[in-house]
């Protein structure tokens, strides 16, 4: 099983030499048009979950897309289960 991003410096480090692999997943997906380390935002709050917030040209509620076209709520890169915010 992957290991869960937490947020400590060590996490931070593993995200960061993920993050190309990572991004060149989640390009693949309508939208996509970058990404960044940081930590998930939930109901507007930060939360302590490190990972990736991907940008998109236009947002759209989950259920207006096809399921193939959902960006994921987290991806497994190396080892490395990343939490993936839009």
């Amino acid at each position: 099983m992957a290991k869960a991003a937490t947020g400590t410096a060590r996490t931070v480090a593993a995200v960061r030499r993920r993050r190309k692999q990572a991004y060149q997943t989640l390009a693949a997906y309508p939208n996509v048009i970058g990404s960044m380390i940081g930590r998930k935002i939930t109901d507007g709050h930060v939360t302590n979950t490190l990972g990736l917030t991907v940008f998109v040209s236009s947002k759209l509620p989950r259920r207006a897309l096809r399921g193939r076209d959902r960006i994921p709520r987290s991806i497994s890169v190396g080892g490395l289960s990343i939490a993936v915010d839009v």
